[in-house]
């Protein structure tokens, strides 16, 4: 194989990946406190301590706690930007 066709395969595989997160994003806005700890790859207790100390907001629909996922991808952005301190 040469290099044309092995970049042609990874741009094809890259872009079905960018339109799968796309529509992904498109469905579901909102996370449970299950589903963001997941995205966030921490405990639901440390999700909740991030919220107390004002990193992350949350959105209170029908009296439970629900995460969007813009305020879950600037938590990870800050962080990334934090680290890089």
């Amino acid at each position: 194989m040469d290099r044309n066709a092995v970049f042609q395969a990874f741009a094809g595989e890259l872009a079905e990946m960018i339109v799968e997160r796309i529509k992904l994003r498109a469905e579901k806005r909102l996370y449970t406190v299950q589903e963001a700890a997941a995205y966030l790859a921490c405990s639901e207790e440390q999700l909740d301590n991030y919220v107390k100390s004002g990193k992350l907001r949350r959105t209170m629909t029908d009296r439970r706690p629900r995460y969007d996922l813009g305020n879950l991808d600037r938590f990870v952005d800050s962080a990334r930007l934090a680290g890089r301190r």
